[in-house]
């Protein structure tokens, strides 16, 4: 496998129908994959219900595994050469976005970094994180400024190649969205 989606869900459907529509023309190169920590069953019954449940590598964890312990869960899961963590509610904008990534990372990048946007408050709106070019000035000038602002948005604004991988960690939950920024930078 080329590159691992992974997916920590939480209670929230509304970025996982947005990923769904992007994911259901994905190359066969391209596995998502879902660990799912909600107390009720909104997350799974979604899923099963959407047409390409059956490309989804999914798992409902019981008992939750909390926030952290469910992306590193994930991160031991994987088993692609590339991964990214893609949170429930953030979203691709295109539908050809995990075509995008695919035709990137067959470059032999250490490392991408993505626009990725998140669900307005009104349905089927959409705001970005941050702009590329303010992500790659900061990483480039200035990455200590990552450990006093999280200006860059979660993790999932990055692909990573597998052996980049670090656990995300629990004792420092305040730099889980940029830890890996700093090490790519």
């Amino acid at each position: 496998m080329l590159l691992d989606v992974l997916v920590p869900a939480y209670e929230n459907t509304q970025g996982l129908e947005r990923l769904l529509e992007a994911y259901s023309s994905a190359p066969d190169t391209v596995r998502l994959v879902v660990f799912d920590d909600s107390k009720s069953q909104s997350v799974q019954e979604f899923l099963q219900k959407h047409p390409c449940f059956h490309r989804i590598t999914y798992q409902r964890n019981i008992p939750s595994l909390g926030a952290i312990p469910n992306w590193n869960a994930l991160l031991e899961f994987s088993t692609a050469r590339y991964l990214m963590v893609l949170h429930h509610d953030e979203v691709p904008m295109d539908d050809d976005f995990f075509h995008q990534i695919v035709a990137e990372i067959h470059d032999g990048l250490d490392a991408l970094h993505l626009d990725l946007w998140l669900p307005g408050v009104f349905p089927r709106t959409l705001r970005l994180h941050s702009s590329r070019r303010i992500r790659l000035l900061v990483l480039k000038y200035c990455p200590s400024y990552l450990l006093r602002r999280n200006l860059l948005g979660p993790p999932s604004t990055l692909v990573l190649k597998s052996r980049w991988r670090l656990p995300f960690d629990s004792e420092v939950p305040w730099l889980v969205d940029v830890d890996w920024y700093v090490l790519v930078s």
